[in-house]
């Protein structure tokens, strides 16, 4: 198996990717960076905010420094927070 299906909260965004936090059945979480293409990278950076529930498909790849690395194919946004339309650009019910 070489890929499969993430689902956690936004934590934050590192210079390729976004860093997520998956919480399992027994309560313990697990911080994951997922590593993004370019041509969602930039739209996640932009839209995501702390705490956002995502779904990440992903695929594995070999890695000299980590061994192995998640690399999103996708992102899906769950849940998000109500973003502040004055600050997107939205209209006044916060559509983009």
């Amino acid at each position: 198996m070489n890929g499969g299906l993430l689902v956690g909260k936004y934590m934050a965004n590192i210079s390729d990717g976004i860093v997520i936090k998956i919480t399992n059945h027994k309560g313990q979480t697990v911080e994951v960076p997922v590593k993004l293409l370019d041509n969602i990278l930039d739209r996640v950076h932009e839209y995501c905010k702390l705490d956002d529930v995502v779904s990440i498909k992903y695929y594995l790849e070999p890695d000299k420094e980590q061994g192995v690395v998640f690399v999103a194919e996708k992102v899906t946004f769950l849940s998000c927070k109500e973003a502040d339309p004055a600050s997107k650009g939205g209209d006044e019910d916060g559509n983009i």
